[in-house]
């Protein structure tokens, strides 16, 4: 299927780091491996073999909410356009794969704060769908004794595929607390998906949503990245069969009819390695020109907008109802946003009170903590020491990396410390992925400065802003702020002040090549 391998990958640093990755979004950024030294830590690790006591846990000093990714490796099939870690086994080794996990997700949070807020839980693949409930619900319960899932805040997301086999298991899994299910459709016409090598038909995807639908309901709170629950799907835009933008937009309302409160809107990149990218490479599918992508791209925000979805990140759209709380400023009926809400939607506090965002995805654009367990997982981790970022990967092959979880307690491959500056470019290039835009009090936290100048060219940065791409001035921030079910607008007025640096809607389309332009040029 498709994975964040704890990054969104586009989809990963990602799928979409990436956490969807097939589906990249419309802005194709740089890998985050540009910007970490790599080393290897073969540090074995001691841990008990059952979590120790609750009571014999020091009382926590209120750390950042934490984001948890879990890699289910496994596949039915393989997908046309993806080349992510993912594998077809016959029989794969269950119980095995469920041990290792479990593993190292207690090694990971051993080592984390105790107690610590989780603010969202993202089963990835692969298709961990296809793993038995006792397996979600054995790592549930650990993550549930090293920290605190709150059910009406904490997301838990599952990646499905919508088959019939799979939609079967859907009470079980919504009997663990797994609150939001992502539904990869990729695709809603016939040929389109035998051509991604999708295993599902368009009856099969829209039977499968509205089965979910029932039994995954959106969740009434908004902001701060809380939706809680809800189905959301993937599509993707810019393939070989699509010669017009009204092929396109054609699909993308079958979706919208369907939709509940979120979706997620890509462009196909073409993978080296994929079936795809070989039929690419022999003269059999052609690429979709740079002026119908931006097209489309422009077509996708219109359609969107005209059922109330918007997208407070690139490729990421949640749906504004009438009867949803919404505190930002400015005029607060959903009509008066669509006709004539230009004003509300330049404004970063809007988007910082959106509601039904995806908190897991949110997580990584804002620069949060977010710990990356499986076969090839990335993760982001403050060191609790130090107060430096830290990089973590894991062992991509699942059997080696099986092998070195039951030796060492975990899978890890590289652990690499960011940079000061390491460390503020990806929160540049991750935060004005966001129509919230990036605080410079983050930078203070993360990037240990107040300095944007440090880090970006202002004379530039003043360029953009006055040719509309960029607005700067001040927003409030909730990253240390506990997530809320419903943030009111009186929650809101409590959020500390920052500087912000954020994208207009003319900006946000073109973040890949503004990015390149703000940062200081260190070649000369």
């Amino acid at each position: 299927m498709r994975t964040h391998l704890g990054h969104p990958h586009t989809r990963y640093f990602f799928r979409h780091c990436p956490t969807s990755p097939q589906n990249r979004s419309f802005l194709h950024l740089p890998s985050p491996d540009l910007f970490c030294r790599r080393t290897i830590n073969s540090r074995a690790t001691s841990i008990p073999d059952s979590p120790p006591p609750l009571a014999s846990l020091p009382v926590p000093r209120s750390p950042p909410p934490l984001a948890i990714y879990v890699h289910w490796p496994y596949c039915q099939s393989h997908c046309t356009y993806c080349n992510f870690n993912k594998y077809v086994v016959a029989q794969p080794d269950v119980e095995r794969l469920t041990s290792a996990l479990d593993r190292e997700l207690r090694t990971s949070l051993a080592e984390r704060p105790p107690n610590q807020v989780v603010r969202s839980i993202y089963f990835g693949g692969g298709t961990p769908s296809l793993a038995p409930p006792a397996t979600l619900a054995k790592l549930l319960n650990t993550v549930q004794h090293y920290c605190r899932i709150d059910p009406a805040t904490t997301e838990i997301t599952l990646e499905a595929n919508p088959t019939t086999l799979e939609t079967g298991k859907l009470r079980a899994f919504r009997a663990l607390g797994i609150n939001r299910l992502s539904l990869g459709l990729q695709a809603l016409n016939e040929p389109a998906l035998r051509q991604l090598g999708r295993n599902h038909s368009v009856t099969e995807a829209l039977r499968a949503l509205a089965q979910c639908h029932a039994l995954f309901p959106s969740g009434g709170g908004g902001g701060m990245g809380v939706g809680v629950g809800g189905v959301t799907f993937d599509l993707i835009y810019g393939r070989p069969d699509q010669s017009t933008v009204s092929d396109w937009v054609k699909e993308l309302n079958i979706g919208l009819e369907c939709a509940g409160s979120h979706m997620s809107l890509y462009e196909l990149t073409w993978k080296r390695g994929t079936a795809l990218f070989r039929a690419l490479e022999a003269g059999k599918l052609q690429r979709a020109s740079d002026d119908l992508l931006s097209e489309m791209y422009e077509a996708t925000i219109e359609t969107c907008a005209a059922h109330r979805f918007h997208h407070y990140e690139v490729s990421s759209f949640a749906r504004l109802e009438a009867a949803d709380s919404f505190p930002g400023p400015g005029p607060t009926n959903p009509p008066d946003l669509v006709n004539n809400g230009s004003t509300l939607l330049a404004n970063p506090q809007t988007w910082l009170s959106w509601p039904h965002q995806s908190s897991h995805n949110s997580a990584y654009w804002r620069g949060l903590d977010y710990v990356g367990i499986g076969p090839g997982a990335h993760g982001r981790v403050t060191d609790p020491q130090t107060g430096r970022r830290k990089r973590t990967i894991r062992i991509p092959h699942p059997p080696t990396w099986m092998q070195q979880c039951e030796e060492l307690g975990h899978g890890l491959r590289l652990e690499t410390e960011l940079t000061d500056q390491e460390a503020r470019e990806e929160l540049l290039m991750f935060g004005l992925r966001m129509r919230e835009g990036l605080p410079l009090s983050r930078l203070r936290r993360y990037g240990n400065t107040n300095d944007l100048g440090e880090m970006i060219d202002m004379a530039r940065m003043q360029e953009l802003v006055e040719s509309g791409h960029l607005n700067w001035g001040t927003a409030r921030v909730f990253d240390d702020a506990p997530p809320k079910a419903n943030l009111t607008a009186e929650i809101v007025e409590t959020l500390p002040v920052s500087m912000t640096l954020w994208p207009t809607a003319k900006g946000i389309a073109l973040v890949d090549s503004i990015l390149p332009r703000l940062l200081h040029d260190k070649t000369t």
